[in-house]
This record gives structure tokens, sequence and C-alpha cells, in this order.
């Protein structure tokens, strides 16, 4: 089955790690009962020219959140915790409006809580290796909720951290120790771990800075990444952890639908995330399970679309890159399909009040601002990206389609009251402020 599609795949590879200057990346592939195919580009270390293989090891970010998502469904299961209760019964004053919270929300992204990644102060404090992890949780406990729980969704590491801080008051042990004696070593995911501050041996050296430059990325306090993104992984043994979670294996077949099922939201609305997945199908028309990661020199994603029996994994030691934008080509090769044709309608300049202006996700802003005949959007933290228009209320990236989306609402004419925006794989909905 790879065999054949093997040359394809090499190709747009190499495609991807030239656009993003990738030093290394690891893929691997399953499909049906056929063994897992896996396979190594690039470099693991560019300093010592060793090469990335299916062996390299990488820190894989939020993938985490699945794990960790997994693990609290596992102690629901076996009646040590339920998802009503809240977080102030389950962990005493770790927010001052932890009594409306609970824990279905924290795992469905819905909690309002302030997420961390935002704080000014983020950027200096993650590389202060000795920083207990309280301090963490003391940033955000008396930030104010972004919304009341359960109105809105929206991304935010803060929640995976504090699932991860429940499963240690719960078993008494560290959330790695937890994780390694109730999954890793049960699933036999012998490369899984809980990162260390520094690249241990047989892990990828991370790599950051602008395009063009190799520089060694700062070593962060992965403590503070934790139930949110603190594991480290192989290729070959997320695409095993993705299959056994979706047969059945980690925890049961109504708790794995619930991981899958779009959040509801009032007013009828729901979110196409589940707990710590994304449920973005593939071109909008092939359903799948996937989730990316992004970390300080890694990033990476593993997808599984179930109708077919396929998983897809990949993993690589640059940070800010694109994972999402080559599993969808991996995807297509595999699938036989072709990228959507994009079209370039241009944008009349009385059609610009339609859509310009500042935008809401909940979790961070963004502007839409003209520039000729084209959108820009200035998405907080991350950098503006040019537009083209793909359809009367649809643009994409310019440069990369499969990068970015938006789609803006409604679609009548009327000047944009919000925007659905698509971006490393995860959709989220932004409202003008």
């Amino acid at each position: 089955m790879i065999d054949r599609d093997e040359a394809r795949i090499d190709e747009v590879v190499r495609r991807w790690m030239e656009v993003e200057d990738v030093p290394g990346v690891t893929v691997a592939v399953q499909r049906g009962e056929s063994p897992v195919w896996v396979r190594g580009w690039g470099l693991a270390d560019v300093e010592s020219g060793l090469r990335a293989d299916g062996d390299t090891s990488y820190q894989i970010g939020s993938i985490t959140k699945q794990f960790t998502a997994a693990a609290i469904l596992a102690a629901v299961e076996r009646g040590s915790l339920t998802r009503t209760s809240t977080l102030e019964e389950l962990l005493p004053g770790a927010h001052a409006q932890g009594g409306g919270i609970t824990l279905d929300h924290l795992l469905g992204q819905t909690s309002g809580l302030w997420d961390f990644l935002y704080l000014p102060e983020f950027g200096k404090l993650e590389t202060e290796l000795g920083r207990p992890h309280a301090d963490l949780l003391l940033s955000v406990r008396d930030r104010p909720l972004v919304f009341p729980p359960g109105s809105r969704w929206a991304y935010s590491n803060t929640n995976y951290n504090l699932l991860g801080v429940v499963l240690e008051r719960l078993s008494g042990r560290s959330y790695g120790d937890h994780l390694q004696t109730t999954l890793f070593r049960p699933l036999g995911l012998s490369n899984t771990r809980y990162c260390e501050d520094h690249p241990s041996p047989g892990q990828a050296t991370g790599y950051a800075g602008p395009r063009g430059s190799r520089e060694r990325a700062a070593d962060v306090n992965i403590d503070w990444a934790h139930g949110a993104g603190g594991l480290c992984s192989t290729a070959g043994d997320l695409v095993r952890w993705s299959r056994s979670l979706a047969q059945g294996k980690v925890v049961s077949e109504s708790s794995y639908q619930e991981m899958i099922r779009p959040r509801a939201l009032p007013g009828g609305r729901s979110a196409p995330y589940g707990l710590g997945l994304s449920l973005i199908a593939l071109d909008g028309k092939v359903s799948r399970v996937r989730h990316g990661g992004n970390m300080a020199g890694y990033s990476g994603t593993v997808a599984h679309y179930a109708e077919l029996d396929l998983t897809v994994a990949l993993l690589s030691n640059r940070g800010g890159s694109e994972p999402d934008v080559l599993e969808t080509a991996i995807a297509r090769v595999l699938l036989g399909l072709e990228p959507p044709p994009v079209s370039s309608l241009p944008l009349a300049e009385g059609e610009r009040a339609r859509f310009e202006g500042s935008y809401d996700t909940g979790a961070c802003g963004l502007v839409v601002r003209a520039e000729g005949a084209e959108l820009v959007v200035d998405v907080e933290f991350f950098g503006p990206f040019p537009l083209r228009r793909r359809s009367a209320d649809v643009f994409v990236g310019r440069d990369e389609p499969d990068a970015i989306r938006l789609e803006f609402q409604p679609a009548d004419g009327s000047p944009a009251r919000s925007v659905t925006f698509e971006y490393s794989g995860v959709l989220h909905e932004a409202v003008r402020r």
C-alpha cells in the first residue's frame, strides 16, 4: 500500500521541509492490519549530523492533550471522578471562579479560563527551568474568566494543565508516572514518556528562529507544559496510540465516542472539537480525528481516518512550522485525492468594510485588513498571513491554502459579525469587537 505511494510521499515531505525550513522529520503510517510504515528525513541534530529516523523522539506539544483526556475518562469509568465535579471541588483555590467550572468544561475547552500561553510574561517565564509549576497556576488564578463557562468555545492550554494536576491529586503520583503506569506501559508505547527540560538521548534537537537560520531552541520548563503539552514520543508510537484509542483499548467505546463528539454550544451551535481532539474533515469531505502540537523547537500531528482505517503521524524538530499542512498532503496522496482548486476572486474596494475589523476568539485577537485587492489577517502572537479569496465569504492562505482558512458570517453580503478561523488544525470562532 505504501510502496506505490512512497515516491509521492517523499516528494511532498521534501517540498514541505524546504518551504518550512525544517531540519528533520519522521513520518509513520498504518492502514488496516498492515505493519506500521515509518521513515525519517533530514537531521535530528544539525551540529552532529545525526539523521532523523523511525526511532527519533520529539516533544509532541499539544498532542499530549488527548492522552490527558483519555486518562481523565478512564478515571471517570473507574468511578474515581465525575464529569460534573467542579474545579473548586477537585482543586480548591485553583481559580477564584472555580465553583462554576466543571471537569467537562475543562475537557471540552469551554471553561472561559485565560490561556496562560498569552500571558505577557509567559515567554520569559517558560525558560526559567527551576520555576515551580504552582507559579503558573497562580498566574491565572485571579484573572477574570474570558466568558461564562459553557457559553463559548475557546482553546486554552490552562484547561489541560489543570487536568494534569487533577490526575496527580487523584493518583498521588506525578503526571508522567501516572500515564506511564496506566497508559504507556499497558499499551506497549515504549518510546513515549514525560519529557525532560533538556533533550535526552535519542531525542531530536529542537530548532527555532527565522527561516534560513538554524538556531537551537532554548530549553523550556516542561512542567509548565504538563498535561497540555509535556510528552515526548515517536511517530510510530503515536500511530499505535491513535489506533488503540479508536479501537477501544484505552477507554470504552462510549467514552471514545464522547471524545470525538463536537462540543455543543448555546443556540444550537457546536464546535468541531471533542475532548483533546480536533474534528475538521479533510477537504470538508473525509472524516478525520486529528490534533497537532507546537513547542519551542518542535511540531507534529497525528490523524486518524476511521472510515478508511488509516492513521498518519509526523513529528519534526522545528517550532512554528505547519505539520497539519504536511499531514493533509500525505493523506491526499494515500487516498488519491487532488487539492481543492483555489481561485483568486478580486476584492472590490466597496467590499473592504464588510470584512475589515478586529475580532476576538476568546483566547487571542485577530485583525483583518485590506492590502490592495487582498485581505491580510494579523493573528495575535503569530503574525500576519496574506489571504486569497476562494469564494464570496471564504479566504485561505495566499502562499499555503491548507495552513489557514477564514469564513465570514453572515453570508448575505452584510458586514461580518463573526469569522470561523482554521489554523494549526483547530477551528476557532471569532466575534467582531
